[in-house]
């Protein structure tokens, strides 16, 4: 490529991977730039479409260097800047000023626009701390969709761009801005800050290598800046499974997310790291129930695999801390005012958000055409079941009550109730001993309630005396509602016939009996008396009795209903039974 009047010296390298579909306007991106690069390196990673070809076409046969399909990212590059086309010489012009060289990564799916590498060497030249930049990052097919501006992750390893799903590009975030990270795709590399740190992690292979370089470039004291006048559309193939990730038969969401906790664990200092793994272990069990829940078993899988490959290992995450120890806490006081908070909150508050738009959106284009029906929203018809109405009344019935024990926290004791003391580590601990020092020492194992409380404490935070409150001072309204999901059972509507069908009189709805009957069970001398005696056990028992009912009333077959009458009558009912149907 023509040199340029500036003192910068750029070494574009383009991987491609099955990218046949993209490498056109790409290549003809890379290679009308404004501020065109000198030198470029193309590689192959084993692709089986048209892509060597159309690459081939364009540089050249003997110019394209060909990789391994198993080949990830960082190692291609790595092998790229190693081939004679990256140490190519380029004129000078001026032998007695020093030059800049500068290496600048792009995908096979990433096109950018004409003045990219000219505005983010503007920026490189504002600044000689700054040793990586970033373009901003819109979609391949809209193009007027941001998809991001730099990247950050937050403790839970949670990758986050700070932009709304499908924001459109206004310029509302143009300009140049520190960020904990850029993307690979249009990264600009200062080549000697590039060979100080090693460059990618080989071992990442895919996802997260781009973050935990950025990570170690902060460590080494350069600026990482996102440039919002650089543009590159991305298509984010791998990312979005538009493509086969050839290097491994793994599904991309467990290297994902495993790369994701590894970078975070390896840059952070150690008692942050132990802070973050036991997050992490409690954000995966959380994370992959409800995914489990919505039916969505091979993202939970993935979720418990990523985790599992970090714990399996630890000896690969003392070498990366090993090898990223210089400058890590030192750092870590600038890096963490990137890294977001509370954005699970965040994404739950925007997809309830985006589900009640898309309801409202759905009866608005429904009201067009028909009447709108005269019907309550969904708060109130939530607030018009029985059920919830009985357990909001016990629940101020409990409070009203209980006021003066609500407040006692951890202190909560006296009758039979001990106030609970340690955290669910000591219950843990005397659940898994095998010696017992009460009385004169025993080796018989611990009662089984005391593993329940330890289970419930953990996911209580390791706070037992909030485990105790809530079953000891909740037990009025949890009693009352496992008792009306009793009485749903064992309390039906009667069918109908003969007399009663012919009474016109009002009847009692069987819910009001329902509710009746469970507000009564709550209530009974037994739960409040269970209560101001602090017997925890009794409680515990009063709330799962109505449950244990249910299952043995179905297991004799109750309760059971009457057949329906036949429709035979007369000479044909005379004659003997008849079948009905």
């Amino acid at each position: 490529m023509s040199p340029t009047l500036d003192r910068h010296v750029v070494t574009a390298v383009l991987v491609a991977h099955d990218g046949a579909r993209w490498l056109p306007e790409t290549l003809k991106a890379l290679l009308t730039q404004a501020r065109p690069a000198q030198r470029l390196v193309t590689v192959d990673n084993g692709s089986r479409d048209r892509g060597p070809a159309v690459l081939a076409e364009v540089v050249g046969e003997g110019n394209v260097l060909t990789l391994p399909r198993t080949t990830g990212y960082g190692e291609a590059v790595a092998e790229a800047l190693r081939h004679a086309a990256a140490e190519t010489p380029v004129p000078d012009d001026d032998p007695g000023r020093p030059r800049t060289e500068w290496v600048w990564l792009l995908h096979d799916d990433s096109a950018p626009a004409h003045g990219a590498l000219a505005a983010l060497l503007r920026v490189a030249d504002s600044d000689p701390g700054i040793g990586v930049l970033g373009a901003k990052a819109r979609d391949w097919d809209d193009r007027r969709v941001l998809r991001e501006l730099g990247v950050a992750i937050d403790a839970a390893g949670r990758r986050h761009t700070g932009l709304d799903r499908h924001e459109f590009d206004q310029g509302q975030h143009d300009g140049v801005r520190d960020v904990l990270a850029v993307g690979s795709a249009g990264m600009l590399v200062r080549r000697d800050v590039w060979d100080r740190l090693g460059g990618f992690d080989v071992e990442y292979g895919l996802f997260r290598d781009d973050l935990d370089f950025c990570w170690r470039a902060h460590a080494a004291g350069h600026r990482v800046v996102a440039v919002g006048d650089a543009v590159v559309h991305h298509a984010e193939a791998a990312r979005r499974g538009l493509r086969e990730v050839g290097m491994s038969a793994e599904r991309p969401r467990r290297r994902d997310r495993r790369n994701a906790l590894r970078a975070l664990l390896a840059n952070v200092p150690f008692p942050v790291m132990l802070r973050a793994l036991v997050r992490n272990v409690w954000v995966t069990l959380v994370r992959s129930l409800y995914l489990l829940l919505v039916k969505q078993p091979g993202a939970a899988r993935d979720e418990l695999g990523a985790l599992g490959d970090v714990l399996r290992d630890p000896a690969r995450l003392r070498r990366d801390r090993a090898a990223r120890a210089d400058g890590r806490r030192r750092v870590y006081r600038s890096v963490r005012r990137h890294m977001p908070r509370w954005v699970a909150l965040r994404r739950a508050v925007e997809s309830v958000s985006e589900y009640l738009a898309a309801h409202e959106r759905d009866r608005s284009a429904n009201a067009e055409d028909e009447p709108p029906p005269d019907e309550p929203g969904p708060f109130r018809r939530l607030l018009a079941r029985p059920g919830v109405l009985l357990v909001l009344a016990l629940v101020a019935v409990a409070l009203a009550a209980e006021r003066s024990l609500v407040t006692a926290g951890g202190l909560l004791g006296g009758g039979a109730l001990v106030p609970a003391w340690g955290g669910a580590s000591d219950l843990w601990a005397q659940y898994l001993s095998g010696w017992h020092p009460s009385g004169l020492g025993g080796d018989a194992g611990s009662p089984p309630y005391v593993g329940v409380l330890a289970l419930l404490s953990t996911l209580a935070f390791g706070k037992p005396w909030l485990v105790v409150s809530v079953l000891l001072l909740g037990s009025v309204p949890l009693a009352g509602l496992t008792a009306y999901r009793a009485s749903r059972v064992l309390v039906v509507d009667p069918p109908r016939t003969g007399r009663r069908a012919r009474a016109s009189g009002r009847r009692i709805p069987v819910s009001v009996v329902r509710a009746w009957f469970a507000a009564s069970y709550a209530l009974l001398p037994a739960a409040t008396g269970a209560i101001a005696g602090g017997r925890l056990g009794t409680a515990v028992v009063l709330v799962l009795l109505p449950l244990i009912a249910v299952q043995a009333a179905r297991m004799y077959g109750l309760p059971r209903t009457p057949a329906p009458p036949c429709p035979a009558s007369g000479r044909r009912a005379r004659r003997g039974p008849s079948r009905c149907c």
